[in-house]
Formats: structure tokens, sequence, C-alpha cells
């Protein structure tokens, strides 16, 4: 290596920054297990991969966080509409 020439496989991120990455990469690490066992019991049952996985899980082990307020404008707009159609 040159003098003065920093390493090409490095990179600087702050440190919060880094953190945020390690726990992204952490979830989709359980997320893939997550996935993995659930093909693997299935196929042990019945020979094929799993279809599907419950969604309540996948959230769970991702470690999404809902945002209750856009989930909660999303029911407002469908009873609203609902509401025109039966009128």
């Amino acid at each position: 290596m040159e003098k003065g020439n920093k390493n090409s496989d490095s990179v600087c991120i702050p440190r919060d920054e880094y953190e945020n990455l390690i726990e992204c990469r952490t979830h989709i690490d359980d997320v893939y297990q997550y996935i993995t066992r659930c093909h693997a019991i299935n196929i042990r049952y019945s020979g094929k991969k799993a279809l599907g996985v419950p969604l309540a899980v996948l959230e769970s082990v991702s470690g999404y966080i809902e945002n209750e307020n856009y989930f909660e404008s999303l029911k407002n707009g469908y009873e609203e509409r609902m509401k025109k159609k039966c009128e």
C-alpha cells in the first residue's frame, strides 16, 4: 500500500449509521433463518417448500414497526368509500 493511500476495502460512515446497518443486517439474517426453517419443516411434512409465511411472525422477526397513522388513514379511506357505495 502506498503511503497516504487509504484501504480501498473500507468506508467511513458515522457510528449511528453503522449501528443502524448492523441492526438491519441482523433483521435480514433473522428473516432468512425463519424462511429457511419454514421451508425445511414444510419439505419434511409435504415434500414441497412453503408457499407463504404468517405476516405477523414475519413482521416480528424483521423488526417491522407499524406506522399506525398511515394504516388508520387507509382504514378511514376504505370506510368512506364503502359509505359512498352504499348511498
